[in-house]
């Protein structure tokens, strides 16, 4: 079985999580809830929301693997069009940034994990876990979903830096 392409994978969400880290790692204390409109989100929800991502997606719907961050991260840090609550500058609707981060920390590990225990051969198939016939439509094969999903930690880690800057 190769592995070639699976090692590209891995060396990019290990990049991409470090990164992300790296982006959190550097938001001041006073902006980690700093929102540029009312419901859009904030350097906390962001954090969150790939967590969220890596747990639920990625780890779960594209690989097939188990869930290792709590069940209220869907309602706290899902997007809205999977059943997730607006994001909201009021601290006590979340965890703990730490908390977050821990868990960000968690989903991403497996993740990776998860990667690693694939072969090439596999990329081109489609989604292991389960999945409405829309999201496999949408995805297509797994390897264009861990594309996407990569871009989409990208997006975010983006988005963190922007808001932390403000």
């Amino acid at each position: 079985m190769a592995k070639d392409r699976v090692e590209v994978y891995t060396q990019l969400y290990r990049t991409g999580t470090e990164t992300v880290k790296a982006a959190a790692e550097s938001v001041p204390e006073d902006k980690r809830l700093h929102q540029i409109a009312e419901g859009k989100g904030h350097p906390l929800w962001q954090k969150g929301h790939l967590a969220f991502a890596h747990d639920r997606i990625i780890n779960q719907i594209f690989l097939g693997g188990e869930s290792v961050i709590p069940e209220e991260y869907t309602g706290m840090f899902a997007p809205e069009l999977m059943k997730g609550n607006a994001p909201t500058g009021n601290a006590a609707d979340y965890p703990s940034w730490d908390e977050v981060l821990e868990n960000y920390d968690k989903a991403s590990a497996n993740t990776i994990e998860l990667i690693e225990g694939l072969s090439d051969e596999e990329l081109p198939g489609g989604l292991k876990g389960e999945a409405a016939q829309r999201t496999k439509d949408y995805f297509g094969s797994l390897e264009r979903a861990l594309m996407m999903m990569g871009l989409h930690a990208a997006h975010h880690r983006g988005q963190i830096g922007l808001l932390s800057a403000l």
